[in-house]
């Protein structure tokens, strides 16, 4: 490859950096699923890498080892007593 050439593949790919990787792969996903609900660009870009959908799909669900229960929910014991929000502590110490 030429030096315009590589040139060339980095302006067109340039866009693809880590920053916003879980974007693209998003975008990807959502593709996969419904071609039209991406842009021109996009389903152009994407129908060039030639992918096979169902692979896709499992790399944006995540790994099939991954907890349900993760992240904790924004309303768990330790959330509740960083922000010191004991209502329902409070509201089961009044029922006893």
């Amino acid at each position: 490859m030429t030096r315009q050439n590589l040139n060339e593949l980095f302006a067109r790919t340039s866009f693809l950096h880590g920053a916003n990787s879980s974007y693209v792969e998003a975008l990807y996903g959502k593709f996969q699923e419904n071609p039209g609900a991406v842009s021109a660009d996009w389903r152009a870009f994407f129908t060039d890498l030639k992918e096979r959908k169902e692979d896709v799909l499992a790399e944006v669900q995540g790994p099939s080892w991954k907890r349900k229960d993760w992240p904790p929910s924004a309303d768990g014991d330790l959330v509740r007593a960083l922000t010191g929000d004991f209502s329902e502590v409070e509201r089961e110490i009044e029922k006893k």
